[in-house]
């Protein structure tokens, strides 16, 4: 019997990482100008993540904001504060796109093949004919955290003279209807989890050999 009971162990966990990972997409909380006044300074949006399961096994970002300089823009992304650990900070991009305008439902993604800092504005998203950017950052750097909490993007437009907008889903941008800004999240629940349900139907497929 312990061979049967290994055998359905392994297809459990497997079907269990399968289904059980699952992806979330989140939109900002809200849009805004930047910055937030003048021509220079910092614009701060969150986002508000819940009721995920606790570790992160990729997460993308999708950038969507009207400006009439892209190369002013430095945006970076940081975690939730959780009790004893710190929050991570990735950067996304500084100073890319030179004079161009607009960065169109940009696509952030560590597997893409083509770095922002080769691209051009205004970056257009895969929807829009474009492809998906890697970021300047790893974000990488968030795999294996809990991502439920208040996300944060910074983004610090550093030169006076020109100003833009974050978009949220469905507002009105110089392209059309924006995608928004958004978290794309995928996340699975705890190994320990995943052994635990693992075993219950490893359990209930050596009873059901027994029959």
């Amino acid at each position: 019997m312990k061979a049967p009971v290994r055998s359905a162990l392994f297809l459990g966990l497997v079907c269990i990482g399968g289904a059980a990972a699952a992806q979330t997409i989140y939109d900002v909380d809200s849009g805004g100008p930047i910055p937030p006044s003048g021509t220079a300074g910092l614009a701060v949006f969150a986002f508000f993540v819940s009721g995920e399961f606790p570790t992160i096994t990729d997460i993308d970002v999708r950038f969507s904001a009207e400006h009439t300089w892209d190369s002013d823009l430095e945006v970076h992304l940081t975690s939730p504060l959780s009790p004893g650990v710190p929050a991570i900070v990735v950067e996304l991009f500084t100073n890319v796109g030179g004079s161009g305008d607009n960065f169109q439902d940009t696509y952030l993604d560590d597997a893409a093949g083509t770095n922002i800092t080769a691209g051009s504005a205004p970056f257009e998203a895969p929807a829009w004919g474009g492809i998906r950017y890697s970021p300047e950052g790893s974000l990488a750097d968030f795999n294996g955290i809990n991502p439920n909490g208040t996300w944060i993007l910074t983004v610090n437009d550093g030169a006076s003279g020109d100003s833009g907008a974050l978009f949220r889903v469905g507002d009105a941008a110089p392209w059309g209807t924006a995608i928004g800004t958004q978290l794309i999240i995928t996340a699975v629940p705890e190994p320990a989890t995943m052994l635990v349900l693992g075993a219950g139907l490893a359990a209930l497929a050596a009873r059901r050999r027994k029959r």
